[in-house]
């Protein structure tokens, strides 16, 4: 397995995260990102899974969030479905997928 270079770029919408992260790639050539969607369906995104209770307005930005495409990433290596599966049996799913 290649060393994993892992880089996180993190901002507001329209930060150009996507642009600077694309723009690395091309620099950084030998470097290997693995990027992983968690993809529940859009309904138990929406739900209270756990002890959390969702606010009406993280309801509404999840719905915002799966129709902008959110789930589905084209530049994703893997999307895992996390709504009916353990957090360890996802953690080893992604393990297995980066091998």
């Amino acid at each position: 397995m290649h060393p994993l270079t892992v880089i996180h770029l993190n901002g507001p919408i329209n930060s150009g995260k996507t642009t600077i992260g694309m723009a690395l790639a091309r620099l950084l050539p030998d470097a290997r990102l693995f990027v992983v969607t968690l993809a529940p369906p859009e309904a138990a995104a929406a739900s209270n899974r756990g002890a959390r209770a969702l606010t009406d307005w993280e309801r509404q930005r999840i719905a915002e969030m799966y129709r902008e495409g959110y789930a589905a990433r084209r530049f994703s290596d893997c999307v895992i479905d996390t709504s009916g599966t353990s957090v360890d049996a996802c953690a080893r799913e992604i393990a297995r997928r980066l091998q």
